[in-house]
């Protein structure tokens, strides 16, 4: 097995899908009703919540992050936050590089994580 795409429940897919496509730097494919991105053998797929739409409001966030990776955190958090994310607590330190927790502009929870060298 392994991991082949992530999907995401947006209300506002034409705002959603332009932030990602920006902090992604890849265009997705659009449908009426989801925007799809292939980034480095993993696809994410943006989608508007039909009949269930009050369900998935309600959901909260559980466990899942989408993690995204930067060589320079810093510079990449301006930029995401001039698009409309928001900061959660600090930048950290970690033993596997440093990283912080943002909200895109749904208040979905995503990892902004620079990778430590090898």
């Amino acid at each position: 097995m392994s991991v082949a795409l992530i999907t995401l429940a947006v209300f506002d897919l034409d705002r959603m899908a332009d932030f990602y496509r920006q902090a992604l730097g890849t265009n997705p494919r659009r449908t009426a009703s989801a925007a799809e991105f292939r980034t480095d053998g993993l696809r994410l797929i943006l989608f508007r919540p039909g009949v269930d739409a009050a369900a998935y409001a309600k959901a909260g966030d559980g466990r899942w992050r989408l993690c995204v990776t930067t060589a320079a955190l810093e510079p990449t958090l301006a930029d995401l936050q001039t698009r409309g994310a928001h900061l959660e607590g600090e930048i950290r330190q970690e033993p596997h590089g440093r990283e912080c927790l943002l909200r895109d502009p749904e208040g979905n929870p995503l990892i902004l994580w620079e990778t430590v060298a090898p």
